[in-house]
């Protein structure tokens, strides 16, 4: 599958899962049924990590992200808050990132937080490794999606889909991610569509 079939798919899978997910959970059901999702993402960049980091924190530019709004804190550092509102939610399934550790060229770790403060918490790391010139970004993402109403013999196969679908999406962002650092990739177009 090249990277625009790829591309094309995603728009379609991913957005059913999570909105499905965030209206769920946005009911506010304080019941015990959750998902668990872990996800890790590896790929090399052909450049070092100083050449990585600014686009890295450049979400907008290469993450599916429809807006991305600063409501704290100082811009790509320690307490930066935003709102960020992924494509294909409707606007339902936007989220609230904080940043609580940076080193630049090497980690970034964010929390990630319902708005609503009940329906997930989850954790994502970036860490890079610069070996020879190039930079191995490794991202980790653990989150618990509360899923109040969905019956629990849906739950394994509703998590399994979920973490798949969130593999696909992160897989894809990284290569748009090394296809801009290493200039194979031009920004321009929204990811969105």
């Amino acid at each position: 599958m090249n990277q625009e079939s790829a591309r094309s798919a995603l728009r379609c899978a991913v957005p059913v899962v999570f909105c499905t997910l965030f209206s769920i959970a946005a009911r506010g059901d304080t019941s015990n049924e959750s998902i668990d999702v872990v996800v890790r993402s590896e790929v090399v960049i052909e450049k070092p990590a100083a050449s990585v980091w600014p686009r890295l924190l450049d979400f907008r530019s290469w993450k599916a992200i429809r807006n991305l709004e600063r409501v704290a804190g100082e811009p790509n550092e320690e307490g930066d808050l935003r709102v960020v509102t992924p494509c294909g939610t409707g606007g339902s399934g936007s989220y609230l990132m904080r940043i609580i550790e940076i080193v630049p060229n090497e980690r970034l770790v964010l929390k990630l937080m319902a708005q609503d403060g009940k329906s997930y918490l989850g954790y994502a790391a970036f860490d890079l490794r610069e070996v020879n010139g190039a930079t191995r970004l490794v991202y980790d993402i653990y989150v618990e999606y509360r899923a109040p109403g969905l019956p629990a013999e849906r739950l394994s196969s509703t998590a399994r889909m979920f973490r798949e679908a969130t593999k696909s999406k992160i897989d894809q962002e990284h290569l748009l991610l090394k296809g801009l650092v290493e200039g194979t990739q031009h920004t321009g177009t929204d990811r969105c569509d």
